[in-house]
């Protein structure tokens, strides 16, 4: 093993030089054995539960399939990747099912399954659940029986071994440890006064990856470049993966491998081999720090409700409701899957959560669960945009809509891509807060589940009838020269004032080609698509100015005058608006803009978020959503004057939209 060291100053590192070594398995055996004697929070919620099929792993040589035990057994769940090359994997299907329920070779599985095998074994557990094994690979009905149970098969196993990487099952996980490795290693020689232990003539020194950060009284210093580093937690291949993220939440206790090190993460407690120096210390508190790192609060709490409830919903604010569940789906939406079909099934484990603490705060009155939204907040929820800024970091691109499958384009599990939910601006100009005004009124939202079984899993048939504010519009994409000459003269707005623009807007502005709507008084507002557009507005056409300035300036425009390409027909529908508190104070600030004083605060226009629809080709008198529009004021409204004025001519409807 590497040894720690022995000065005080330096932190201590105890690695195994491999995860197949006998040390390693006696200190994940050590981690295992201290939570199931002490950690009461960390029992799994119903520990007679089995699923209908298992690996046995007793036999000499070979596994075999056990369908639906017929008593309580404790099992282990893998967690892993199964690689873009998937040829002579041995899967379970319809043609080998009597097979592996007499026995499967462990040498003709997979490497990463062996591994876990091994790890089960050395850990005295006899029996492992692996989805490509004890799912029925290529029966749709089988898999939509299996996977309906996956938030029991997780949130019930003994633990789960997480493969972080590598990226393909045919590599396996047990290897030696990158740490141990000589280019990682360096030996530096340096100058210790006494007071801090010294003096040391030589230390031994190891590569820290890039974005981990290091403990508060450690200084580092890059010794290798990024090329020769580890990847961090966030990079690992197990985390890009959209199955993996309720298997790396569910599960009460979770055994990793990282090709780094080996780490366990329970209910309690947070142990790592290098003692926390290549990340997050090890965690004494009663609670872990959410595992996805996106600003969450813990999710475990040592409460009575930690088991029932291991995201803390049932404490939440209703805000907070809300807030966690958006940034569950933005951090799963960046992730990949190999088929679109999975997309609401993938995080159908996560929604039961979800389901399950509304009952338990609403004194067993469930929320609703529509396409991956939830009725209680499902007009906010309809506000979420295409994240630009993550488009090319995830591969995406040239994203699309998903086809073939009942996804309703008002949810962001109909976009293969990476979605956001844009927060408030108005908090900072508002000191006592805003209020939320909804324009819309919800009349019936339709999911059918599919299986009936299922209510959180596929759907058929989904639509919304919404009554609201509709005006319809026109719409120009505008090609590239014409994007630039429009985020100049926003820039430039922006500058004049010293005044930054507005995030929504900066997210825009990635675009090469903006898209824009205007209605009958011809003032043009930005919008986010869903998906890519071609242009249909050039620099050679005369209304080009007006579009980029996002005003008629010369009486050169018409309502109804062809945008070329734009056949369809446009609208949009006003969702909800950000607004000042009416019922409390508010102090309104100024600034000076060119000299003169401006207000800041109750001024501002409200933040007003929107749909853009077209009516559908595949359904009549129906709605298809494309993008999303948010006026926020912060930059236009400084500096010309300009209000939002998109729906001054707009009729109260009810749409079906699908």
């Amino acid at each position: 093993m590497v040894r720690r060291s022995k000065h005080e100053f330096l932190p201590e590192i105890d690695i195994a030089r491999s995860y197949r070594s006998k040390r390693a398995f006696q200190q994940a055996k050590h981690w295992l054995s201290d939570c199931l004697n002490q950690h009461t929070d960390c029992k799994v919620i119903n520990p007679g539960f089995v699923p209908h099929r298992l690996l046995d792993l007793s036999g000499e040589g070979s596994v075999r399939l056990l369908v639906d035990p017929t008593k309580s057994a404790s099992y282990v769940c893998l967690s892993y990747c199964w690689g873009s090359d998937t040829r002579d994997i041995v899967q379970t299907t319809t043609d080998n099912f009597k097979a592996h329920c007499h026995g499967i070779l462990i040498s003709s599985l997979a490497q990463t399954i062996q591994d876990a095998i091994v790890v089960c074994r050395a850990l005295e557990v006899m029996y492992l659940w692996v989805d490509g094994l004890c799912i029925i690979q290529g029966d749709g009905e089988d898999f939509k029986k299996e996977s309906s149970q996956m938030a029991d098969i997780y949130r019930n196993c003994l633990f789960t071994i997480a493969a972080k990487e590598p990226d393909s099952c045919k590599k396996g996980f047990l290897r030696p440890q990158r740490h141990i490795q000589p280019q990682l290693q360096r030996n530096l020689r340096i100058e210790v006064p006494a007071f801090l232990g010294g003096p040391v003539k030589e230390i031994l020194a190891w590569s820290v990856p890039e974005a981990v950060s290091m403990p508060d009284d450690i200084m580092s210093t890059e010794v290798l470049n990024a090329s020769t580093s580890p990847k961090s937690a966030i990079e690992y291949s197990l985390d890009t993966r959209g199955w993996c993220l309720q298997e790396s939440i569910l599960p009460n206790r979770v055994l990793s491998f990282n090709d780094v090190e080996m780490a366990w993460e329970c209910v309690q407690r947070h142990h790592c081999e290098c003692n926390g120096l290549f990340h997050q210390h090890n965690s004494e508190e009663p609670k872990v720090e959410n595992r996805l790192e996106r600003g969450f609060k813990p999710l475990y709490n040592g409460s009575s409700f930690s088991t029932l409830d291991p995201l803390g919903l049932v404490r939440l604010s209703h805000l907070e409701y809300h807030e966690k569940w958006v940034g569950l789906v933005e951090d799963y939406s960046r992730r990949h899957l190999t088929h679109g079909s999975d997309k609401l099934i993938a995080i159908s484990g996560l929604a039961k959560l979800f389901l399950t603490a509304s009952s338990i705060a609403n004194n067993g009155i469930q929320d609703g669960y529509y396409a991956g939204l939830w009725g209680r907040y499902f007009i906010q929820q309809l506000a979420w945009s295409v994240d630009p800024l993550m488009l090319r970091p995830t591969g995406r691109s040239q994203h699309t809509r998903y086809e073939g499958f009942c996804v309703p384009t008002w949810s962001w599990a109909s976009i293969d891509g990476p979605v956001r939910y844009w927060r408030s601006s108005k908090e900072p100009n508002y000191k006592y807060g805003v209020v939320l005004d909804n324009h819309i009124e919800v009349k019936t939202v339709c999911c059918e589940p599919a299986p009936p079984s299922d209510p959180i899993g596929s759907i058929a048939s989904p639509f919304a009838e919404l009554t609201g504010p509709i005006v319809e519009v026109q719409l120009a994409v505008l090609e590239e020269e014409l994007g630039s000459r429009r985020y100049e003269y926003l820039r430039v707005l922006s500058s004049n004032g010293n005044m930054p623009l507005h995030v929504w807007e900066s997210g825009v502005s990635v675009h090469k080609t903006p898209c824009l709507v205007r209605a009958k008084n011809l003032e043009a507002f930005e919008v986010l698509v869903d998906t890519p557009m071609e242009p249909t507005l050039r620099r050679d056409q005369k209304q080009s100015d007006c579009w980029v300035g996002s005003r008629c300036e010369r009486d050169c425009c018409r309502w109804g005058s062809p945008i070329d390409g734009a056949s369809p027909r446009y609208f949009c529908l006003k969702l909800f608006s950000w607004k000042a508190d009416p019922k409390r104070t508010i102090r309104q600030g100024h600034l000076f803009v060119d000299g003169q004083l401006k207000p800041v605060g109750r001024d501002f226009d409200p933040e007003t978020w929107f749909l853009v629809l077209k009516l559908s080709t595949t359904q009549p008198r129906a709605y298809e959503r494309i993008g999303i529009g948010c006026w926020t004021g912060l930059t236009e409204r400084f500096y010309s004057n300009r209000s939002f004025r998109l729906f001054e001519d707009c009729k109260t409807e009810t749409i079906h939209l699908v």
